[in-house]
């Protein structure tokens, strides 16, 4: 059984102009902007991990002054 498609619009056709060496280049370039995101996204880390310890502190400094402790 055949069907007839009689209102079918065929996709357009695509000229592709980009030859290996760009498409190469291009995907180069994008890894070596995924690498410098993941350099800035191990600075963003450090930092929080910094400031995560330094208000746990401040936490456990105001729990010891909440508790009237202040030997510290």
């Amino acid at each position: 059984m055949s069907m007839k498609f009689n209102n079918v619009i065929p996709f357009p056709k695509k000229k592709i102009d980009v030859t290996y060496a760009e498409l190469h280049d291009m995907v180069l370039q994008k890894q070596k902007e995924l690498e410098e995101l993941d350099v800035k996204m191990a600075d963003i880390l450090d930092q929080a991990i910094e400031i995560e310890k330094e208000s746990q502190r401040l936490v456990d400094l105001a729990e010891k002054l909440a508790n009237g402790n202040e030997d510290f």
